[in-house]
This record gives structure tokens, C-alpha cells and sequence, in this order.
């Protein structure tokens, strides 16, 4: 056995003895914390979350000796003389090994105000023993004690020692056989019912998105599988809780359960365990079980395997599933459809941001096709002036060998008017040479303007320009954070700005 087992096996024994529930004497957890920090001093204890002054000085000495493995006392032997306190002290000791589950019929009943005395008798009358109840462990058994009724108890015998009388402490009560169960099923449920307690305006809505739910079930039932198998780990944490489900002894650990979960900050808490017989299921049969849920502060969910009638505390609870497998599908599903939603709009907009730098660039490039066209149009029209004097200069030349023989004579004047075109040529050429040289600057500068107006459209559209701008980029685990639904408190990112970036820790989300 484990550390944990021994000091479970202690703390069960204490509170038989004392008669008082388990998780008075210690809890779960402080069981854990102890067997995690294997205190072997009294002080060292007092560094233990769930362990007070109170509660070391009543039972430190018998942890430490649990966490020490120290053999119980050895017996006295026959010759030793005891006290009778002493005495019903090792009795007591030796009947808490002696737990038994009873069935018979209920006699005289004397009700105190902390206790139940009643006598518990076979049905021929042979055999009797006087049997007790604390009134709080009544009270979460939802079974109302009558003269005659058949009822199966489960406890342990002992002594009290200012009377030396046996009597048989009853831990649970339960009713015998399908029929009566079914019976104090459906006085339980017109009870409840007529007291609001399923009434639909009462029920309140889970969250879209549970981020942090309580899980009470079974550490050792196919439940926790099937409701773990099928969660998705995506923004959901789940504070578990083992919890017994099985029967009537699980009424007080489902109620200090849910009680538990009403000091946390969650978002819906679950209570799940497969199908069974009525008598497996009394406990999701049990008033004090229907109350807890219904004074939950968070909302409840209640996946309870049934095969004919629904569980009571399922009724109560502010939403019903059949199973811990479709519980498990409830709470997954909003985050499952929020993944592949994102998923979808990434690529929506990447798509989108392609296509718009394409369009920016198809638009750059015509803008400069045009700036070149005009730049290079002026050149061209001088040049085609050009050619177009060259031909015409010969033409004349030709023209001129033609009339030869009729211009021989006017060859000296003609050569001199040609000279003075040839002048006039010149002139013409060094102007259009000084308009070329005149206007190539401005067409140049108005190319480069268009330039600079597309340079500026680009940039003040470049995520560059973003950041220039005062804006900032975000990302956590080097991913770009598009939604806050990706962040958690504590969560460390890293933030790009124009000139630089820098390191953050989260300490609030707001919606």
C-alpha cells in the first residue's frame, strides 16, 4: 500500500471512532500535500495547506507515525491488568475491523437531537441490536426512519463506554428492494418539484466558451475515461475531484464535493458516472445531493447514465446529458467550432492580403508604364521631324541632278540660297536640340513626382506604415495573437513597435 492508502486507512479509522465524517479529519488533498511533502517532524507539518494548530495538536503525532511507518503498540500481555476504560478502548479498537452491511426491520425509534437511536431486528423477532445514527449523516441519507419499514444498514459495532452497552453506529441507510427505492423516487420528486427546484426559469445557461470547470467523479470508473477521452484541451482546465459515486455511502462525499467547488472561481462544475441499478444510483436519488446542486454557484451539468428513469439530482441540475461521453462533447464543441471558424478567417484574410498586394503592384507597374510613355513621347516626335526633313533634303538633291543641265547656270545661286536653308536647318535643329534639352528635365521631374506619389501610396499601405502610426503587433509563442481568446493570465508576449520591441507578462483580460 502507498503512503496515501496508510494515511486514508487512519484518517477512516478517526472518524469511525469519533463519528464523524472523513473530511473532518483530514481531506483529500491535505492527504496529498502530506504524502508529497513527507513531513517527519511536527514543525514541518505546519508548513502543510489544510493543517492548523488545532487539527497538529490532536492528530500530529499519529500522522507522523503513519509517515514513519511506526508498528502499532504491541498488546499487554494475559498477565497485564487493565482499567476498564482500557479495556473497552482495545475493544473498540478490534470491532472497527468488524464493518458489516445489515438487513432488517426497524423497531423502536428514539430520536435525540444529535443522535438517532433505533433497534434493528430480524423479521422472526430472534435476534435484536441496538443501532444509532448521527443526526447529520440522517439527515444526507434521505431516508425517513418508520416502525416495520425493511431498511439494509452499513457500519461498525462499538462500546460506549459510560454505559458498557454495544451498539451497531450506522453509517448509511437504505431501503430495501426496486420498489420501495422507486417509491421514495417519485415522493422525493413531487417534493422537489413542488418546491421549484426543476423549474426551467431556474436553470441557468452555461457559458459559450467554459474555460475552468469542476469534475467530480470517480478516480477508478470508466466515466473519468470516457469524459477525458473525448474533451478537447483547447481552452478548457478541469479541477477534478475524486469523489465516491457508487450507493448511499456517497451522499456526504458528492455534498462536501460540491461544497468544495463553491470556493472556486469556475465557469460550470460536472458531476458524471455511468449507468447502474437503483441501488447504484441512490445517491443522485438523495435530497441533500438535489439541494447541493441546486445552491451550486456555478452552473451544474449532470451526465448520469440511466437506463429507464432520469436521477433526480439530473432534474435539479442546470443541464442534463446522458452520458459522460456527450458531457464531455457539450463542453468541447463551442471550442472545436471556434478553432475551425478562426482557422477559416486566417485564411479568409491572407487570401484577401494576397490578393491586394497583387492589385497594388499591377497598379504600380501601369502607373509606370504610363510615366515612361510620356517621359519618352517628345524625343520621339523630334525625331521623327528629323527624318522627315532628311528626306525632303533628298528629294531636292535628287531633283536637283534632274534639272542638271537647266540648273548649271543657276548652280551658284541656287548653292547659295541652299547654303542659307542649310542656315536656316542649323538654327532650326539647335532649337528643337535646346527645346529636347529644355523640356527633358520637367517631363523627368514629372515622372519622378508620379514615381514618388506611387513610392508614397505604397508605403503608407506597408504594415511598416502601421507600426509608424502608433500601432503594434502582438505575439505569444512566437504566433501572432489575432484574439484575446488565445491569451491567459500570466501568459508572456512579445510586442513589435516601429523602432523596436519589447517583453510583457498578462495581468487582466476583458471582453
Amino acid at each position: 500500500m502507498s503512503i496515501i492508502d496508510d494515511l486514508r486507512d487512519w484518517r477512516n479509522r478517526t472518524a469511525r471512532q469519533e463519528g464523524v465524517e472523513p473530511y473532518f479529519v483530514l481531506h483529500n488533498k491535505t492527504i496529498e500535500e502530506i504524502a508529497r511533502a513527507k513531513p517527519k517532524t511536527v514543525d514541518a507539518l505546519s508548513g502543510i495547506k489544510g493543517l492548523g494548530e488545532k487539527k497538529i495538536a490532536k492528530y500530529g503525532v499519529a500522522i507522523l507515525a503513519v509517515m514513519l511507518g511506526a508498528p502499532e503498540a504491541a498488546p499487554p500481555s494475559d498477565d497485564a491488568v487493565l482499567t476498564v476504560g482500557q479495556y473497552i478502548a482495545r475493544l473498540n479498537d478490534a470491532l472497527i475491523s468488524l464493518p458489516a452491511r445489515l438487513r432488517g426491520e426497524v423497531g423502536r425509534i428514539n430520536e435525540r437531537e444529535n443522535v438517532i437511536y433505533f433497534d434493528f431486528r430480524d423479521e422472526s423477532g430472534d435476534a435484536v441490536l441496538s443501532c444509532l445514527i448521527f443526526a447529520s449523516r440522517y439527515r444526507l441519507m434521505g431516508v425517513e426512519l418508520r416502525e416495520g419499514m425493511e431498511i439494509v444498514i452499513s457500519g461498525v459495532p462499538s462500546v460506549w463506554p459510560r454505559t458498557g452497552r454495544l451498539s451497531f453506529r450506522a453509517e448509511t441507510l437504505e431501503l430495501v428492494g426496486e420498489g420501495k427505492l422507486q417509491q421514495a423516487y417519485l415522493a422525493l420528486q413531487r417534493k422537489l418539484q413542488a418546491q421549484g427546484l426543476f423549474a426551467p426559469e431556474r436553470k441557468r445557461p452555461l457559458p459559450e466558451y467554459a474555460q475552468r470547470v469542476g469534475l467530480i467523479t470517480s478516480a477508478h470508473g470508466d466515466a473519468l475515461f470516457d469524459f477525458t477521452s473525448n474533451l478537447t484541451r483547447a481552452g478548457l482546465r478541469i479541477d477534478f475531484l475524486d469523489c465516491r459515486v457508487e450507493g448511499a455511502r456517497a451522499v456526504p462525499e458528492l455534498v462536501a464535493a460540491l461544497e468544495h467547488f463553491n470556493s472556486r472561481p469556475l465557469d460550470a462544475v460536472v458531476v458524471i458516472r455511468g449507468g447502474g441499478s437503483w441501488e447504484s444510483l441512490q445517491a443522485f436519488n438523495n435530497e441533500a445531493v438535489c439541494r447541493a446542486i441546486s445552491q451550486s454557484r456555478a452552473p451544474v451539468i449532470c451526465g448520469i447514465g440511466h437506463e429507464r428513469d432520469v436521477p433526480l439530482a439530473a432534474l435539479v441540475a442546470d443541464r442534463f446529458v446522458s452520458t459522460p461521453t456527450a458531457t464531455a462533447v457539450l463542453l468541447s464543441q463551442p471550442w472545436r467550432d471556434a478553432r475551425h471558424t478562426v482557422g477559416m478567417a486566417a485564411q479568409t484574410i491572407q487570401q484577401r492580403l494576397h490578393e491586394q498586394l497583387a492589385r497594388q503592384r499591377q497598379d504600380v507597374t501601369d502607373r509606370a508604364a504610363v510615366v515612361a510613355r510620356a517621359a519618352q513621347q517628345p524625343l520621339l516626335d523630334h525625331r521623327q521631324r528629323l527624318r522627315l526633313n532628311a528626306v525632303r533634303i533628298q528629294s531636292g538633291f535628287a531633283a536637283a541632278l534632274r534639272r542638271w543641265p537647266t540648273l548649271v547656270l543657276r548652280l551658284s545661286s541656287g548653292l547659295t540660297t541652299l547654303r542659307q536653308r542649310f542656315g536656316i536647318y542649323r538654327q532650326q535643329l539647335q532649337a528643337c536640340a535646346q527645346t529636347v534639352s529644355r523640356r527633358q528635365p520637367a517631363e523627368h521631374s514629372r515622372a519622378r513626382a508620379a514615381l514618388n506619389r506611387l513610392q508614397q501610396l505604397a508605403a503608407a499601405r506597408h504594415p511598416q506604415r502601421l507600426l509608424e502610426l502608433g500601432y503594434s503587433l502582438v505575439r505569444h509563442d512566437g504566433k501572432l495573437v489575432r484574439s484575446r481568446q488565445q491569451l491567459s493570465k500570466g501568459a508572456d508576449v512579445a510586442l513589435q513597435f516601429h523602432d523596436g520591441s519589447a517583453l510583457g507578462t498578462i495581468t487582466k483580460l476583458t471582453p
